[in-house]
């Protein structure tokens, strides 16, 4: 029975993640900030690691609720945890860090980054009102900000919904349904759909198609390319806050 106090304000929001024998927790509160592997057979801290310092004495900018993601790069496995201010990469074994990115002033992120081709897609959370999708190449050692970040994107993102990586291609949905097409090498905007209505759930990828499930119960199924088509639109019973899996 292992407890890791934090103050989270309005509650956590980042999932826990399994890597062989680790169960990794990222703690991103008001008042503490950090990741923590837990033995996934006893409970037992098996290494905590601060997040990096803060430039803020506001405790409310402090947090976020990004879920880590575990891949594979250059012989090295690697987790990425998007945090305030920072999104940086650890060994998820033994916490050890690889490098990191300074996205200024962002906070609350709540999207998952992806990975594909040596490149890490992350949203910054809240920046400057809005949040930013950040490129960064996943080969670095250190401080990467200036020399590791490939492009940046500033419009129609979603503070709720992760991007979705299908290909080289990126598909992202912002809360107030607005869905762009991204070439992931680029930056460049492709194409874009109005869907509609209000979403918190992440658009998934299916057999060619894109599903978006609004908070209204509303799912849009859209082609999986630039043209966005709509394919169909199917009422559910029920709002939809949770990301579906296939």
């Amino acid at each position: 029975n292992t407890e890791l106090k934090l103050m989270h304000e309005v509650g956590p929001g980042s999932s826990p993640v399994l890597h062989r024998d680790v169960l990794v927790l990222v703690r991103d509160g008001r008042d503490q900030q950090y990741v923590v592997a837990l033995d996934k057979r006893t409970g037992e801290t098996a290494w905590k690691r601060d997040r990096p310092p803060l430039d803020t004495p506001v405790p409310e900018f402090r947090k976020a609720f990004s879920t880590p993601l575990v891949f594979e790069f250059g012989g090295r496995v690697q987790m990425v945890a998007a945090g305030a201010q920072w999104l940086v990469a650890y060994d998820p074994e033994t916490g050890r860090e690889f490098w990191r990115v300074n996205h200024l002033k962002g906070e609350s992120g709540a999207p998952r980054p992806v990975y594909g081709e040596g490149v890490v897609y992350f949203s910054t959370g809240v920046l400057n009102g809005r949040p930013q999708l950040w490129a960064v190449r996943a080969d670095g050692q250190g401080d990467v900000t200036g020399t590791h970040v490939v492009w940046k994107l500033t419009t129609q993102l979603g503070f709720m919904p992760s991007p979705l990586l299908v290909g080289r291609k990126l598909y992202l949905l912002s809360d107030d349904g607005f869905v762009s097409c991204v070439d992931a090498a680029s930056g460049e905007t492709l194409g874009k759909f109005r869907a509609g209505g209000n979403y918190a759930a992440s658009p998934v990828h299916a057999g060619g198609r894109i599903y978006c499930f609004s908070r209204e119960g509303r799912t849009v199924v859209l082609e999986a390319n630039p043209g966005l088509a709509l394919l169909s639109e199917n009422p559910l019973d029920g709002p939809v806050f949770g990301s579906p899996a296939f």
